[in-house]
């Protein structure tokens, strides 16, 4: 460490980062995928159980099902944004990190089967 940067444990928390962007109200625009036989994917690892919106604040996001979902994954909790990707917070208390591609307007997430769902900013929603 140089003697200009403060130590790593007085730096600011970055939201930008932290958030990756994602704050607001997103609208699932791919359909689900057929469940996956539950006894071969372990759960977050199966895009059916992604909620049909999610809403991210800082640090925190809670999820919306579907009329037709029994259960998601993505219920309530924690995320981050990192190298890794998008990492939340499971129903189960588990970490799901998901590989992330963003685009304006939208962003794409790839479950364990290599299945791609995307969600879409509301248009009430600003950029976050």
């Amino acid at each position: 460490m140089s003697t200009t940067d403060p130590p790593e444990e007085s730096q600011p928390a970055n939201a930008t980062q932290h958030s990756g962007g994602l704050k607001g109200r997103w609208v699932r625009v791919t359909d689900p995928p057929p469940a996956a036989d539950p006894e071969s994917v372990a759960l977050g690892d199966d895009a059916s159980h992604f909620p049909a919106e999610i809403e991210f604040r800082e640090g925190v996001y809670r999820g919306h099902k579907g009329p037709d979902q029994r259960f998601i994954a993505w219920d309530a909790g924690t995320y981050s944004v990192g190298e890794e990707g998008l990492s939340l917070s499971l129903a189960n208390d588990a970490i799901g990190t998901y590989s992330l591609e963003r685009e304006a307007g939208q962003f794409t997430v790839v479950d364990a089967l290599g299945r791609r769902t995307t969600y879409r900013r509301r248009a009430e929603d600003g950029p976050g």
